[in-house]
């Protein structure tokens, strides 16, 4: 799966009016940039994910004792209502946080099948690679409504490289902020980033507040809190086991396994590759009913290109 519109998310703390974007990763579990939601967050520590299924009671019991954030998935016209959410998790030295949505999550996505069993990914090497985001920067508010701006971009993963961050080189132009705002990105925050239809971060800041024709952003990598113990516990505990995967390949590779398999069948495709990521594999081990695996036998640079790829 990839970005789908029903799952990009608005975010809100009317206590201290801060706002930005955010992306529905399973169904009452809201990812976020943790700055966005910095003034919620609980001075007493992380609350502990449960043990089993997470329950709207569950949601509604933490609420009592936190900060109440609003939140709501992108719509037509006015969009679907606000629904109130608490923080769940967040790292102190990581910008990313998850907002759990209270009693009655099943707005959010009822008008929409919600995509469920996300995958996320890594970036390998220094391909360029391109990648979307969509959320709320205040450039495109018209009154009271944040209007959703779709970011088409590339990351040159060399960039900033020493300071752990992405940085997205966005095409097309963002305009002017309005009067008082720091930035015309603002409220982008928070947006998931998705490349080659995996999730590889999260959106932080605009590098360039006060030049707004320099279309640079800069984001958190989805490896910085990926596999971070208490952030799939609350996410497993929502979605079940396969709500949140890794992806082997990264997106680049995919690229590239597209490229050299073009033609053949897709199949035999996922099944040669799977072989090839447990290691060196003997010539008969990898044939299969389409005899494609035995034909690739034969093609030493194919294989070996494979086997680079992955």
């Amino acid at each position: 799966m990839g970005l789908e519109e029903a799952q990009v998310a608005e975010v809100y703390f009317p206590a201290s009016h801060d706002f930005g974007s955010g992306y529905l990763v399973s169904p009452r579990l809201v990812l976020t940039a943790r700055h966005v939601v910095a003034t919620a967050l609980s001075n007493r520590g992380l609350p502990e994910p449960p043990a089993g299924p997470l329950t709207a009671g569950q949601i509604g019991q933490l609420a009592a004792d936190l900060p109440r954030c609003r939140v709501r998935l992108l719509g037509r016209r006015e969009g679907r209502p606000f629904q109130d959410a608490v923080p769940v998790w967040w790292r102190d030295d990581v910008d990313a946080a998850l907002l759990a949505v209270l009693d009655g999550a099943d707005v959010f996505w009822e008008a929409a099948p919600l995509q469920t069993g996300q995958i996320w990914a890594d970036l390998a090497g220094a391909d360029p690679v391109d990648c979307l985001a969509v959320g709320f920067p205040i450039a495109d508010a018209e009154a009271s409504v944040r209007e959703s701006r779709e970011l088409d971009g590339t990351i040159l993963p060399l960039s900033q490289y020493k300071r752990g961050h992405w940085v997205i080189h966005g095409r097309g132009t963002i305009g002017q902020p309005p009067a008082g705002a720091t930035s015309a990105w603002a409220g982008m925050s928070g947006a998931a980033v998705f490349a080659d239809g995996m999730l590889i971060g999260v959106l932080r800041f605009d590098a360039e507040p006060s030049d707004p024709r320099r279309m640079e952003l800069w984001a958190e990598p989805a490896r910085a809190f990926a596999d971070d113990a208490g952030f799939v516990r609350w996410l497993r505990a929502d979605g079940g086991r396969g709500a949140w995967a890794h992806s082997p390949v990264s997106p680049q590779q995919r690229i590239r396994l597209r490229g050299l398999t073009h033609g053949h069948d897709t199949s035999s495709v996922r099944l040669l590759t799977r072989r090839l990521r447990s290691g060196p594999i003997p010539a008969v081990s990898i044939d299969d009913d389409t005899g494609f695996g035995a034909r690739l036998v034969g093609r030493g640079p194919l294989l070996a290109d494979l086997h680079a790829a992955l």
